[in-house]
């Protein structure tokens, strides 16, 4: 880890970096907007660092702060390069595109997710009934889930440019509403589990499953004492095309 930290010091200039044993590391808030867009990704060559078999332990306790601020108006799931491995920088930012929290995950072993989304793939999100219209925008059915990660799993590294380019450009990040991430966030899970897939546009997205004990756990306690769906999440905006952190009309809520 101290050639990793090195490195990270190196790219982000940060005054402070920890790191736990989840390979989940800290950041200083650093208002560089240049952070906020790319770190190394569109310099290289990315068909060596994809790996279908990993995926990212997201905690959602540093969900929870980085979207605390009722001044966040976007997160941003960033994709990076260091040390040859794809690396997920997570920043929430505020109207002016300046950061108010962010951290680092590194890429780790399957958690097998797909053969534990198969067991429940007959299951359907109803999202009529998500009183928030925002995040029922953003409900992935476990069987599209699936389609995604198979799609996934069968594309070559050597044609990783057709997924990842849109409108001549390599995708820089991809961004969801506030809104979404602290309902995530405010799972009864410790994890939330990012993965890579394919959507039916053929482009690279993000599939976001609730984790507990190595488990998909889809439900959670209301408030009132009822029990309310936990969901599987992506429909994440690209950049390019849609790069405007005023641009998206979802962010309220």
């Amino acid at each position: 880890m101290d050639k990793v930290i090195k490195t990270i010091i190196i790219l982000f200039s940060t005054l402070f970096i920890s790191c736990s044993n989840d390979e989940t590391v800290v950041i200083d808030s650093e208002n560089n907007k240049e952070q906020t867009t790319d770190f190394g990704w569109n310099y290289n060559d990315i068909s060596t660092v994809f790996d279908p078999q990993k995926g990212y332990y997201i905690p959602t306790k540093k969900l929870q702060e980085i979207v605390a601020s009722d001044q966040v108006v976007q997160v941003r799931f960033i994709p990076g390069v260091i040390e040859n491995k794809l690396w997920v920088k997570i920043v929430s930012l505020n109207s002016k595109e300046e950061i108010i929290g962010q951290f680092l995950v590194a890429p780790k072993g399957t958690d097998d997710i797909k053969s534990k989304l198969v067991s429940i793939q007959s299951k359907r999100f109803n999202k009529n009934s998500e009183a928030n219209k925002i995040v029922a925008s953003h409900i992935l059915q476990p069987n599209e889930a699936i389609d995604y990660l198979n799609s996934w799993g069968r594309k070559s590294t050597t044609d990783i440019d057709d997924v990842t380019i849109l409108n001549g450009e390599r995708i820089r990040h991809y961004s969801l509403s506030p809104v979404v991430v602290r309902h995530m966030a405010n799972q009864p899970v410790s994890t939330i589990y990012l993965s890579w897939g394919i959507n039916y546009e053929n482009k690279l997205t993000t599939v976001f499953t609730p984790i507990e004990n190595h488990k998909i756990n889809l439900f959670s306690k209301g408030s009132n004492r009822e029990r309310e769906n936990a969901y599987i999440y992506d429909f994440s905006r690209p950049c390019p095309t849609m790069c405007d952190i005023g641009g998206d009309d979802r962010i309220g809520g």
